[in-house]
């Protein structure tokens, strides 16, 4: 009679630890999954740009290339330098906004930005292919401004 009291004690306690091992695992994957889902989640809410901060936006980057047109003008290129690669910060901090919504003009922003950042940086430094690629963005960064909403 111990014997089977022993026998069943023990398969009771095996059982006991198994189902509340398989009932832990069970919640830590489902947490990761929760866990998983929420930072996806999170990722997409980062992604997404308001108009208002591509309008702002848009003037930073505008002013910038303002600037920079400015500096090539007056032949300064210490400013030249110091103004180009502020170009591609700027545009990086709101540019997931512009894609999806402006495609069309996105391409046509990445065709000069891409240049005009390259072209501030050469050496030595082309004036005039400078100006030329630099009028072309802000003309570009004109024409989404005027498709911007008004806010």
């Amino acid at each position: 009679m111990k014997q089977k009291m022993f026998l069943l004690m023990s398969i009771l306690l095996i059982s006991a630890l198994t189902l509340s091992a398989c009932g832990s695992k069970a919640n830590e994957s489902g947490q990761s999954n929760k866990t998983e889902a929420s930072s996806a989640a999170g990722e997409t809410e980062e992604k997404t740009v308001s108009d208002s901060a591509i309008k702002e936006g848009t003037a930073e980057l505008l002013n910038t290339a303002k600037q920079l047109r400015e500096a090539a003008t007056a032949g300064d290129e210490a400013k030249i330098k110091e103004t180009g690669p502020k170009l591609e910060e700027i545009w990086s901090s709101f540019e997931e906004g512009v894609e999806p919504k402006y495609p069309d003009i996105y391409e046509q922003i990445e065709e000069s930005l891409n240049p005009a950042i390259a072209a501030a940086n050469a050496s030595p430094l082309d004036k005039e292919v400078l100006l030329k690629i630099d009028n072309q963005l802000i003309q570009v960064l004109d024409e989404l401004s005027q498709k911007l909403p008004v806010n």
